[in-house]
């Protein structure tokens, strides 16, 4: 009778810390400390079911999912710093709360920004070899490879994912292969020269070198075609593919099945929406996305005295923070779709753009959000009252805006520190007093 009586009470206490209408969430991984997630293990965090079976499957990934999610909470926060809803985020399991399942324009970009921190933390941790499954992305490798051009810079190839780890994962590069570091050229110039070598010879021989340039104008016309890739590699055009370029392919696939996953695998309550479900799917897919077409290019000289003879180039992860930006500006043009389903497909709410396709970069959204104004906990709104605005700014941070109109307070703060110091001989260092007064503006 005493066990039921302590098990009754432990249940109304959880309900009491944690409402059904807040289902615990992955996210809660970025507010916790460094080494928390190995030290509970994985039943023991709040994840869903299939989550904690991926999770038994692959504990070594558990620090960069913990790192993705720290990505993410803290890119939003930065995002938002200035607006009326600022990324607000509980101590609690459910991180965000309503928010999360609200269906606005605020939960398009939380499950955007925490997929493309997912994808992001777990490539580099790829690339840097503490995944064993996957490494560097070894098809961009060499002078001009048609199979490594084409599916590298600017190509979303690895995206289109069946649902099981990519079968050429050991492919991929081993980091102990891959990681001598980024625009390593060991094994390739002795090719490069013969190559110029051969190349001479033709053009002493047969004055084929025009033909040849024509040629690799063509194909630097193809490169400037091929999304954000530079041009097909080659020694005449003095630079080729090498080094250790980052490979988004396994992280993608994670992702798909941590937070999308089999019909069912999801954190959000299982009376959730078709249309709910479907619009987060989306929307973590536009995060996934934007880590992909963010990637930019790097490449390192290499030659006598440093004169550049030839460029080693490979591809790394933009910071996140431009990710984060370009997920802001998606944000600010997201598009309402309506909730109910037309042939299993998402429609613009928009009846005069509604046969307009919707692109698979756009964040979409259900409902509309609230202002933020007042406090309002059942929205998930804070309020704004004494945040602290700019008297000045015409912006979102404005007083303006920011207070709702309501106005705002104002207080002078004066702050006392040490300047102008000099060393005096011998041995002491001798400072003035400087004061400064700041008017700090307040909502009311």
């Amino acid at each position: 009778m005493e066990r039921v009586h302590h098990t009754c009470t432990l249940h109304l206490l959880l309900l009491t810390v944690f409402p059904l209408c807040c289902q615990a969430s992955w996210m809660w991984l970025g507010l916790s400390s460094a080494g928390v997630a190995e030290q509970r293990g994985c039943s023991d965090l709040p994840f869903s079911r299939e989550q904690k079976e991926l999770c038994r499957k692959r504990p070594f990934i558990l620090p960069a999912v913990q790192a993705g999610a720290r990505l993410g909470l803290a890119e939003c926060q930065s995002q938002f710093k200035h607006e009326r809803w600022n990324c607000t985020i509980s101590k609690d399991f459910s991180v965000f709360g309503y928010e999360l399942t609200s269906g606005t324009k605020e939960s398009a970009f939380i499950h955007a920004v925490m997929a493309a921190g997912l994808v992001h933390a777990i490539t580099r941790a790829c690339s840097q070899g503490a995944i064993a499954e996957c490494g560097c992305d070894a098809s961009l490798q060499g002078p001009g490879s048609p199979q490594g051009n084409l599916q590298g810079p600017g190509s979303s190839a690895g995206l289109q994912d069946p649902g099981s780890p990519p079968g050429n994962l050991q492919g991929l590069g081993s980091p102990s292969r891959n990681l001598k570091g980024r625009g390593s050229t060991t094994g390739n110039l002795p090719s490069l020269g013969s190559t110029m070598g051969n190349l001479q010879s033709l053009g002493s021989t047969a004055g084929s070198l025009p033909s040849l340039g024509s040629t690799m104008g063509n194909l630097q016309s193809l490169g400037s075609t091929a999304g954000n890739l530079p041009s097909l590699g080659s020694p005449l055009e003095g630079w080729h593919w090498g080094g250790c370029s980052d490979h988004t392919r396994f992280a993608t696939w994670f992702s798909r099945q941590f937070l999308d996953g089999p019909p069912g695998n999801t954190s959000l309550p299982r009376a959730t929406s078709p249309a709910l479900l479907a619009v987060n799917q989306h929307n973590t897919d536009a995060g996934r996305q934007a880590v992909e077409r963010t990637m930019v290019t790097d490449c390192r000289c290499h030659g006598v005295s440093g004169s550049c003879a030839v460029k080693t180039c490979w591809r790394s992860l933009a910071p996140f923070e431009r990710v984060g930006a370009v997920l802001k500006e998606r944000f600010e043009n997201s598009v309402e779709v309506l909730q109910r389903f037309a042939r299993q497909k998402v429609r613009r709410k928009d009846k005069v753009s509604r046969r307009v396709p919707l692109e698979r970069d756009r964040l979409l959204y259900l409902d509309k959000s609230p202002n933020y104004c007042l406090e309002d906990p059942g929205r998930g709104s804070l309020g704004t009252r004494g945040r602290t605005c700019s008297r000045t700014s015409r912006g979102a941070d404005g007083c303006g805006l920011l207070c709702c109109g309501r106005g705002y307070n104002t207080r002078v703060v004066r702050h006392v520190t040490r300047c102008a110091c000099k060393f005096v001989w011998c041995c002491y260092v001798r400072c003035r007093r400087c004061e400064s007064v700041t008017d700090i503006h307040t909502c009311k």
